[in-house]
């Protein structure tokens, strides 16, 4: 039975699920490169975002973890059975089932892990933008990227543009 001293000892939904998380984190053999397949669920504002297997892979990537395709699938197949993750869709995106749980996530994302992400999706805009209409990126544009370019983890997809 469910009392108020009961909820109030057990505190808010939010803290369970961030506890939830970490607990299972724990269990896997490789938490470090499990939070990292987690963190590339979420966007740089916090909220889930769906995602094909390769993108999550290339996010991982981004984020300085090289994950191989069986380990990936058996991450994530470990996130689904775990109610953690929500099943590909028809159009192969895997998405985190709570926003609850992209909020706890989002939080174990370093500044320096925000700072690269929105580096990188600056850089993809720039191509698009110079795809569409031939538009180089200015000198001021360069300069923000230059301090993060021994950081920046491109594939080969990224800087071939295809």
């Amino acid at each position: 039975m469910f009392t108020n001293k009961l909820l109030s000892q057990t505190g808010n939904v939010s803290d369970l699920l961030g506890s939830f998380l970490e607990e299972q984190l724990s269990l896997l053999p490789d938490p470090n490169s499990a939070m990292v397949v987690l963190k590339s669920l979420v966007s740089v504002k916090g909220t889930r975002r769906q995602m094909t297997r390769e993108e999550i892979k290339e996010n991982a990537y981004i984020l300085g973890k090289q994950i191989k395709d069986t380990k990936l699938l058996e991450m994530l197949q470990t996130f689904i059975n775990l109610r953690i993750l929500r099943d590909k869709d028809q159009n192969e995106r895997y998405e985190l089932r709570h926003d609850a749980v992209a909020t706890k996530i989002f939080e174990k994302i370093t500044l320096v892990e925000k700072e690269i992400i929105e580096v990188r999706q600056f850089i993809e805009n720039a191509w698009n933008t110079w795809m569409k209409r031939k538009v180089l990126i200015s000198a001021a544009d360069l300069d923000y990227i230059a301090p993060y370019e021994s950081k920046l983890y491109l594939s080969e997809k990224t800087i071939a543009g295809s």
